[in-house]
C-alpha cells in the first residue's frame, strides 16, 4: 500500500485529478490549493459541469472533514454542476462515507465519495499512475533499502530521512518525463542546465525508477571505470556528474573524454542492461560544443541525448517555493508578509529565481531575518547568491577558512580523500598562519572537518566535498587577494594543486583583478616538485598489485609549465620542460600522454620566445617521448587516437623513426585480427574495429583492404545471428503544469500555509 501521507496537498490533488481523467477518459482542468471556489478539478462539456473537490487530510480527524466538507456546500450550490466527485486521503468507514454522501445530496444529484481506500485500488488498477507519482513509491521503505543499497551509498551518505525530505519539495515537472523518456529509448541521458537549477536532483529522481527494481547504481569519475561493466549481467546505471568540469569547462576532461565518450555511449546503446546519466552546466556544454569537433559530429550527435532542464514554468517556480515552505521551520509570520504587497510575484518572476537559492532560504541551517525582513533576503539573495555564503564564510574561525580554501584547489570529482585533504592543509595552513599572524595548534584540521561538516562540507566514506557547487562559486569570486594567492600557490605538494591555483590565477586575469607579469612570485621554487611528484603510487592488496594515480601525467605537467611561460616569459621555465623530458623517473600513460605529447609538439614549433637551438632540443625530446609511447601496449582505440593526434599536429615534422614506429604498429594489430588474439566479442567490438582500421586507412593511408574484407565477413554472420529487441514506454501526465499561472492564483496557493 502506498503512503499518501507523504504527498503535500499540491501532490494530493495532482494525484486524484489523474486518476479522475484516467477513470472517466475525460480531461478535467485543475486549480491549486487555497481559496478555489469549491474547485480543484473541473470539466465541461455541453451543459454537463463535472467538479472535483480534494481533501488531504489523512492527519487529521473525522470531525475536521466533515466540518471542511460543510464549508463546501455554499459553493456547490453557486456551481450549479451537474455531477461532484470529492476526494479525500481520510479513511472512511461506510457510515462516514454516508454521511458525506448525505451532506452534499441535498445540493447536487450525482455524488461520488473517494476515501483513502478507493484512491489505493485506483493505483493498484493504474500502476503507470502510480510509477509517474515519484512520491508516493520512492518514501516506501523496502524501497528505500534497495536504493541505498544499489551502490547509492558509495557516491552520497544520504540517508532514508534525507531522500524523503529532498522527494517532498521535488516538484515533479515536464523534464521528469522527458529524462525518463530519453533515458528508456536511448539508454543515455545527459541533464544540462545552468547552476542550482536541480539536474542532479532530475538525475536522481530518474535513476530512482531504476534503482527500487534492483538495478545497481555505479558512479564513475572517468570512462574507464565504466568500460569492464557494461556487459556485467547485473542491470547498471552509470552516473557521471558534471563530466565536463564542475564550475568551468575542463578542456583537459573534454580532450580526454570526447573520443572515449561516443565509444562508451555506442557500447552503452548496444546493451540490454545499461543505462547512463550524466550532467553538466549549460555554458559548459556550449563552450565545449564550439571547441570540439566530435560532440556533435553526425557520427555521434550527443545532443540527441542532452535534456535543458532549469526553464520553469510560473506554477511549477510557485510549487517549488511552496514544497520548500510546507516542510521548512518558516513562520506563518513569515510566509504571511511574503503574501504582502507584491514580494511573492517579484520572487517567483525573477530573472534569477533558483531553486538552490530558494532551498537555502528557507533552510533550518540559516539564521531567519526577521519577518518583515525575510521577503527582502530571498530578493537580495536572488539578486546576489553569492551573499548566501559571505556572510556565513567570514564568521568562520581561521582554521576553518583555511580548509575551505585548501579544498577549493583539491576538489575531485566524488570528492577529495581526507587524508590527501589533510596533506594539503596542513602545509597551507601553517605558512598562511605564519605569515598573517593567526594562531595554529594540533587538532587544526580535525576541528575545521567538524564545524564545517554542519553547512559547508559533506563527508561521504573517507571522501570530503562541497555541500553543493554554490559554495565554489562564492569562493571562486571570493579568493581574489594575489598576495593570498601566490602564498596558496607556494604551499603546494602537489603538481595537480598548483594547476589548479593556476587556472585561478588565469581566471583572475582575465578579470583583471591579478597582472602575471607584474606578479614577483618566483616560479623556479616550484620546479623540484615536477620532478619529484610521483604521476601514480603502487597499492599492494594480497596478492595483486594496482597503480593509484597520485598526480598530474608528464604531459600535463609540460602542458601546464608551457601555459605559465606564455603567461609570464619565465626563460627558467623552459629549463624544467627540458629536464623533465629527459628525466625517466615519471610513467608515460597512453590514454593522456598520447593525446597531449604531439600538441605540445606543435606549440613548441610555433614559440617565438626561444632560441632555436633550445626549440630544436625540445621537439627532439618530445619526439623521443613519442616513440617510447609507441612502443606500450595499445588496443585499437588509443593506437587510431594517437594516429589521429600525431597526423593533426605534426603532419609535417614526422622523424623516419616515428613513421616506422606507427607502421610496424599497424601491421601487428592486422595480425593480431587475424591470428584471433585480438578482443572480438560481439558485434559491437567487430564494428569498432572496422571503423578504426578504416580510420586508419583514411589518416595514413596504409592499405588495410584485406583485413576491412575479413572483419565485414565476421560482422554479416554476427549481424545474422543477433536478434534484439527494446521496448519503449511513456507514462502521460496531465500538463496542468505548462498551463499559465495569475498572482491571485500565487497568492491563493500560499495562503493554506498560514495557520
Amino acid at each position: 500500500m502506498t503512503n499518501l501521507a507523504n504527498l503535500s496537498h499540491i501532490d494530493f490533488e495532482e494525484l486524484c485529478i489523474d486518476i479522475i481523467q484516467k477513470e472517466t477518459q475525460e480531461r478535467f482542468s485543475s486549480f491549486g490549493p487555497g481559496a478555489d471556489g469549491g474547485i480543484d478539478g473541473r470539466h465541461s462539456k455541453g451543459d454537463n459541469l463535472t467538479i472535483i473537490q480534494c481533501k488531504h487530510y489523512i492527519r487529521s480527524n473525522s470531525s475536521d472533514l466533515i466540518r471542511a466538507a460543510a464549508k463546501e456546500l455554499p459553493k456547490i450550490h453557486k456551481l450549479g454542476a451537474n455531477k461532484y466527485i470529492f476526494l479525500t486521503s481520510y479513511s472512511l468507514t461506510p457510515a462516514l462515507s454516508d454521511r458525506l454522501q448525505g451532506l452534499f445530496s441535498p445540493y447536487i444529484e450525482n455524488v461520488e465519495i473517494w476515501g483513502a481506500e478507493d484512491i489505493q485500488s485506483a493505483l493498484r488498477k493504474n500502476p503507470d499512475i502510480l510509477k509517474s507519482h515519484i512520491k508516493l513509491w520512492l518514501t516506501d521503505s523496502a524501497i528505500l533499502d534497495k536504493i541505498l543499497h544499489s551502490g547509492l551509498e558509495s557516491f552520497t551518505a544520504i540517508t532514508k530521512e534525507e531522500i524523503i525530505e529532498e522527494s517532498k519539495v521535488y516538484v515533479v515537472n515536464p523534464s521528469y518525463d522527458d529524462a525518463s523518456t530519453i533515458l528508456n529509448d536511448k539508454n543515455t541521458l545527459v541533464i544540462s542546465g545552468p547552476p542550482g537549477v536541480g539536474k542532479t536532483t532530475l538525475a536522481k529522481m530518474v535513476c530512482y525508477q531504476y534503482l527500487k527494481d534492483g538495478w545497481s547504481f555505479q558512479a564513475i569519475n572517468s570512462l574507464e571505470q565504466g568500460y569492464a561493466r557494461v556487459h556485467e549481467t547485473e542491470p547498471t546505471i552509470f552516473f557521471f556528474d558534471d563530466f565536463l568540469g564542475k564550475i568551468e569547462l575542463n578542456r583537459k576532461a573534454l580532450v580526454t573524454h570526447e573520443s572515449a565518450l561516443a565509444t562508451f555511449v555506442r557500447k552503452i546503446q548496444r546493451s540490454n542492461n545499461s543505462k547512463f546519466v550524466l550532467t553538466t552546466r549549460s555554458h559548459i556544454y556550449e563552450e565545449a560544443r564550439t571547441l570540439s569537433d566530435n560532440i556533435d559530429s553526425q557520427r555521434f550527435e550527443l545532443s540527441k541525448f542532452v535534456l535543458n532542464v532549469g526553464l520553469y514554468t510560473r506554477k511549477i517556480k510557485a510549487h517549488i517555493l511552496f514544497n520548500h515552505l510546507s516542510i521548512s521551520e518558516v513562520s506563518s509570520e513569515h510566509i504571511s508578509k511574503l503574501l504582502e504587497d507584491d514580494w511573492l510575484r517579484q520572487i517567483i518572476d525573477h530573472e534569477n529565481y533558483n531553486p538552490r537559492v530558494i532551498s537555502h532560504m528557507s533552510s533550518e541551517n540559516i539564521a531567519l531575518p526577521s519577518p518583515q525582513n525575510y521577503p527582502q533576503s530571498i530578493l537580495s539573495a536572488l539578486e546576489n547568491p553569492s551573499l548566501i555564503w559571505e556572510k556565513a564564510f567570514k564568521q568562520l574561525p581561521v582554521n576553518c577558512r583555511h580548509l575551505l580554501i585548501t579544498l577549493f584547489f583539491c576538489d575531485e570529482y566524488l570528492g577529495t580523500e581526507i587524508e590527501d585533504l589533510k596533506g594539503c592543509y596542513i602545509p597551507l595552513h601553517r605558512l598562511l598562519s605564519e605569515h598573517y599572524s593567526t594562531q595554529q595548534k594540533p587538532g587544526d584540521f580535525e576541528e575545521a572537518i567538524k564545524v564545517l561538516e554542519s553547512g559547508f562540507i559533506s563527508i561521504s566514506n573517507t571522501k570530503v566535498s562541497f555541500v553543493n557547487p554554490s559554495v565554489q562559486d562564492f569562493l571562486k569570486a571570493h579568493l581574489k587577494n594575489d598576495e593570498l594567492i601566490f602564498l596558496v600557490l607556494s604551499s603546494a605538494t602537489r603538481v595537480r594543486f598548483v594547476q589548479k591555483v593556476w587556472h585561478h590565477i588565469n581566471f583572475l586575469s582575465t578579470q583583471n583583478l591579478l597582472n602575471l607579469k607584474a606578479s614577483t612570485f618566483k616560479y623556479e621554487s616550484l620546479f623540484p616538485l615536477f620532478l619529484s611528484s610521483p604521476v601514480s603510487l603502487v597499492e599492494q592488496e594480497n596478492e595483486y598489485t594496482t597503480y593509484k594515480n597520485y598526480d598530474l601525467y608528464l604531459s600535463d605537467r609540460i602542458s601546464l609549465l608551457l601555459n605559465i611561460f606564455f603567461d609570464t616569459s619565465e626563460i627558467k621555465i623552459i629549463d624544467a620542460i627540458t629536464s623533465l623530458l629527459l628525466s625517466d623517473n615519471l610513467a608515460l600513460d597512453v590514454s593522456r600522454d598520447s593525446r597531449n605529447l604531439p600538441e605540445i609538439h606543435a606549440d613548441i614549433l610555433e614559440m617565438e620566445d626561444i632560441s632555436s637551438q633550445q626549440k630544436i632540443a625540445l621537439l627532439n625530446l618530445i619526439e623521443n617521448k613519442i616513440c617510447h609511447l609507441l612502443s606500450l601496449n595499445m588496443d585499437i582505440e588509443d593506437l587510431v587516437s594517437t594516429i589521429e593526434y600525431l597526423y593533426e599536429f605534426m603532419p609535417e615534422s614526422f622523424t623516419s623513426k616515428v613513421q616506422v614506429t606507427i607502421n610496424s604498429l599497424i601491421s601487428d594489430e592486422i595480425l593480431n585480427v587475424k591470428n584471433g588474439h585480438a578482443y572480438l566479442e560481439d558485434l559491437y567490438d567487430v564494428d569498432l574495429y572496422l571503423e578504426s582500421f578504416k580510420k586508419i586507412t583514411d589518416i595514413t593511408k596504409y592499405n588495410t583492404d584485406d583485413i576491412i574484407t575479413f572483419l565485414e565477413s565476421m560482422a554479416v554472420e554476427m549481424e545474422e545471428a543477433e536478434n534484439t529487441t527494446k521496448k519503449s514506454s511513456n507514462v502521460q501526465r496531465s500538463d496542468h503544469m505548462l498551463k499559465s499561472f495569475s498572482d491571485t492564483e500565487m497568492k491563493s496557493l500560499f495562503n493554506s500555509l498560514i495557520k
